[in-house]
């Protein structure tokens, strides 16, 4: 597959912390292609949704899956959750990161472009928001992703 937006992640797969070696685990296009079956009827993911995906699906140094063992358990317990809590998202999105013992996660919209903007979801007294990331604004999912190896390689934790 060729790689337009993630070249930065391709270039970085290891993540060297004290004689330990984290290396980006992806996963197969059959694979992708299940997801985007499940999770987008069908329809392509955006490409740098795909990128992302083929080069670290299964593990990627600079986002947390959490401890879920495929992207399919990830994202339904977050839809189940969100169903649960009565916010269901009814756009067509897809989690890329879960955050503070997945009371927050990051996601992205499915229909906003080939690199689309990245989002954040959290509860604020029990009611549930979205915002567009705040480091920076109308981050896509691309810069995301570069701007943590940046900071990695600068010596910062990425996450």
């Amino acid at each position: 597959m060729e790689i337009k937006y993630l070249v930065l992640l391709r270039e970085n797969p290891i993540k060297n912390i004290v004689d330990l070696n984290f290396l980006t685990l992806p996963l197969s296009l059959d694979e992708v292609s299940q997801l985007e079956l499940r999770y987008n009827n069908d329809y392509p993911f955006p490409i740098a949704l795909k990128e992302l995906l083929y080069l670290a699906g299964s593990y990627c140094h600079v986002l947390n899956y959490g401890d879920y063992e495929t992207q399919q358990e990830l994202q339904d317990f977050v839809r189940e959750r969100l169903l649960k809590e009565h916010h269901p998202i009814t756009r067509p999105y897809f989690v890329i990161e879960l955050r503070k013992q997945s009371f927050e996660f990051l996601f992205i919209y499915l229909d906003e472009g080939n690199n689309p903007p990245v989002y954040k979801a959290h509860y604020d007294n029990e009611r549930l928001r979205l915002n567009q990331v705040p480091e920076v604004e109308h981050q896509s999912l691309s810069d995301l992703i570069s701007s943590r190896i940046e900071r990695f390689k600068d010596g910062s934790n990425s996450i």
